[in-house]
């Protein structure tokens, strides 16, 4: 089924396509622009795209990552979900407090919820372990706070930045999975967003009376998740179950964001928390990246 774009669509876009990457789309949509600039001063050199310096670069990258002290305040030794090739990056928060133990991250409780969510649509972890680039915003485990692990600070994101840079123009990725809202931030403050897309009959049908989903917007009508310092300001509900699309380092992907799966989310337990988990699981299963990555072993509606 083709989607239906909204007439104020950007040129780019081909009425009752998705724009590439992704170009099969999964059931009708209604079309947004975000307004946010690209940040400017990022410089990343990358070796030669051959297959020996890719090989190379890579057991680079995990050298250097699995060594890495920059943050005295971190605990334990890094963690990483890398693989040599994929398309598909999956970006987390940080790991927990057992990850490094396990050796691979959404190791504990939270993998087990994020796992279940996954096979709902016939992906299995050990599929998605394998082809999916599982990177994080911090690759140290911060520590606990009195509500449960405590949020990296900014010199701390700041600091485990490259990798992430690395892993983006290393694989190139036409899909993005953010998991949390210090991974969704990364993502609405850094890159330049294209498009956003929202199921319109998810829309309709769990519409409730109160403000409009966007309630800000720009003076061009656009909706904005962004305050005046350029800080990223949402409620989950406006992110989550939608199809977003950015440009960052100079590579253009789409991106499809979840809750965190830590059992102290309330918010996934809720009515609304539930019916957003469950448009971005079925955005997510008919992404072409997801079909063409991925062995789906069960029908995906």
């Amino acid at each position: 089924m083709n989607a239906e774009l909204s007439p104020s669509q950007p040129r780019r876009l081909l009425p009752g396509r998705w724009p590439a990457p992704c170009d099969v789309p999964a059931f009708h949509s209604q079309n947004y622009m975000l307004c946010n600039p690209e940040p400017s001063g990022i410089l990343v050199s990358m070796p030669s795209a051959s297959a020996g310096h890719r090989r190379q670069s890579y057991d680079a990258h995990v050298k250097r990552l699995l060594s890495c002290t920059k943050c005295p305040e971190m605990k334990g030794k890094p963690v990483h979900g890398c693989v040599r090739r994929s398309r598909i990056i999956s970006l987390g928060q940080a790991p927990g407090i057992h990850e490094e133990r396990f050796g691979k991250p959404f190791a504990y409780t939270a993998g087990k919820t994020l796992f279940k969510w996954l096979s709902s649509i016939g992906v299995q972890e050990e599929d998605f372990r394998k082809k999916v680039n599982m990177s994080a915003v911090c690759r140290c485990f911060p520590g606990k706070a009195s509500n449960g692990d405590r949020k990296p600070s900014r010199p701390e994101v700041e600091n485990c930045m490259e990798y992430l840079e690395f892993e983006m123009l290393y694989h190139k990725p036409t899909l993005v999975i953010p998991i949390g809202k210090l991974a969704i931030d990364q993502l609405l403050e850094r890159a330049s967003m294209q498009a956003a897309y929202s199921n319109a009959r998810f829309v309709q049908e769990n519409a409730s009376p109160g403000p409009p989903l966007y309630r800000e917007k720009s003076k061009d009508g656009l909706p904005v998740l962004l305050n005046s310092k350029g800080r990223a300001t949402y409620k989950l509900d406006q992110v989550i179950g939608r199809l977003f699309r950015s440009r960052w380092l100079g590579i253009e992907f789409d991106w499809i964001a979840f809750p965190h799966p830590s059992g102290l989310n309330v918010w996934n337990h809720t009515d609304a928390g539930k019916a957003c988990i469950q448009a971005a699981l079925r955005l997510l299963a008919h992404h072409p990246a997801m079909q063409r990555s991925l062995d789906m072993h069960s029908p995906v509606h």
